[in-house]
């Protein structure tokens, strides 16, 4: 048996986020949601030829979320301080190197300090000889004293082939001409990177990346850039190519491309980019995965049956009734908003936080337990995340020849104590909720 309890709760307070009491939001469960919850900081990396030739040079991006933060009132303003460490191990588990930082953040509102949708994105840059790397990355708050890590694996290649080679895959959320030199500038471009690599499959979503091309010791004119979306199992998604001229004198091509994420469903795939002559012949290629899911507001377009079943653990029949005798695209955007504006526990502002922690649950359902088919907010274990959030403790049984594997989980707050057993019946991973539904034992 292992037991998994859950810390979300102390960590939250450890790293000082924001949590709006239940009474704020009356009864509704949704509006206090911790998890997946609020981030505190996401981590990415790239690797591009370095200007010695024995070195790479290693970008680590971060995003750090303005609620993950404890903010005090500084003034008539809101003000977070953070450090942020990072230290860079070799294959042998030696330390390279380390860098450190510290920043501060001011807001002029306080709804500002818990709004999901601010961030903050840089980036460090080290110079690193090929080879693997461990890298732990570390955000400690000034405030709360609380701290978060992650930690990245890297592998850096050596470009010192006699054809051409590719960067890393650095997926971004903008670029325009350089200004002045920042960070983030590379040749006569800004390239500000995306960090996260969940992507949002909205209407008319694209995917963007930066590449760098090098041409190797070979006196190429030129070369071609095929790019693909893969599946899971390596279906091809989308493909397209173009031919692209080594025009700069030191032999680089700096690419910046957008596929379409049109008509691909939500789910984890591949970019893969590939280097070839003109007869085919691959020089080299690069691969990196992303995850997409469709917003709320995509599926309303794409998919109305499917958007409207996912309200099954909050809409009431009558609800759902009403939002499906829209007739058309207009219609149903109207009473999808007219409904969501119902659950909003502090309507006047930019965020819904009971619809954005609906969704968030239904993210997380999807990823961790969709089986076969079957998505996994439509699991048995999936309605019950979405409708009460993550178990504060777990236990998890795996399959033993004289038994099958379940899980128990169970939820201790708010004074209604709950206990939910779910068993892996047919061992298709697929677990099964066992009487009493609603995990009531006591």
């Amino acid at each position: 048996m292992k037991i998994i309890v859950s810390y979300i709760l102390a960590l939250s307070v450890a790293i000082g986020v924001f949590i709006c009491p239940p009474e704020a939001f009356g009864q509704n469960v949704y509006g206090s949601d911790n998890f997946p919850g609020r981030k505190v900081f996401e981590v990415d990396y790239a690797q591009f030829k370095g200007a010695d030739p024995e070195l790479n040079l290693l970008e680590i991006y971060y995003k750090i979320f303005t609620s993950g933060l404890q903010f005090v009132r500084d003034g008539d303003n809101y003000r977070a301080t953070y450090e942020i460490t990072g230290t860079i191990y070799d294959d042998n588990g030696l330390q390279v190197t380390a860098f450190s930082t510290e920043k501060s953040i001011t807001l002029s509102s306080y709804s500002a300090t818990t709004s999901p949708a601010d961030f903050r994105i840089s980036q460090i840059k080290k110079s690193l000889p090929p080879g693997k790397y461990k890298i732990e990355f570390r955000l400690v708050d000034n405030n709360s004293g609380g701290s978060s890590k992650s930690t990245l694996k890297a592998e850096l290649i050596r470009y010192d082939n006699r054809n051409p080679q590719l960067s890393g895959i650095e997926l971004i959320q903008a670029v325009d001409t350089a200004v002045v030199d920042t960070v983030f500038t590379k040749g006569n471009l800004s390239v500000i990177p995306a960090v996260s690599r969940q992507l949002s499959g909205d209407i008319n979503a694209r995917l963007l990346y930066y590449i760098e091309i090098y041409r190797g010791t070979d006196d190429l004119k030129n070369v071609q850039i095929e790019t693909r979306i893969l599946d899971r199992k390596f279906h091809t998604m989308y493909t397209d190519s173009m031919t692209a001229d080594f025009g700069d004198p030191n032999g680089t091509i700096r690419e910046v491309r957008h596929v379409s994420l049109d008509n691909i469903e939500s789910g984890d795939y591949y970019i893969d980019i590939a280097l070839k002559n003109r007869r085919g012949k691959v020089f080299d290629r690069a691969r990196t995965e992303f995850y997409l899911y469709w917003s709320p507001e995509a599926m309303i377009i794409n998919d109305y049956k499917t958007a409207l079943s996912q309200l099954r653990y909050i809409a009431d029949p009558g609800d759902i009734k009403t939002m499906e005798k829209a007739e058309n695209s207009e219609d149903r955007i109207e009473k999808w908003n007219e409904f969501w504006l119902s659950k909003d526990p502090s309507p006047g502002t930019k965020e819904n936080e009971t619809k954005n922690a609906y969704y968030r649950r239904i993210d997380f359902a999807n990823r961790n337990f969709s089986v076969m088919k079957k998505p996994g907010w439509r699991t048995d274990r999936g309605m019950v995340y979405i409708e009460y959030g993550e178990p504060d403790q777990i236990e998890d049984y795996p399959f033993e020849l004289n038994s099958k594997a379940y899980q128990i989980w169970y939820y201790y707050r708010h004074g209604d104590p709950r206990r939910f057993v779910f068993i892996d019946e047919w061992g298709d991973n697929d677990f099964r909720l066992l009487y009493p539904y609603d995990g009531r034992t006591w």
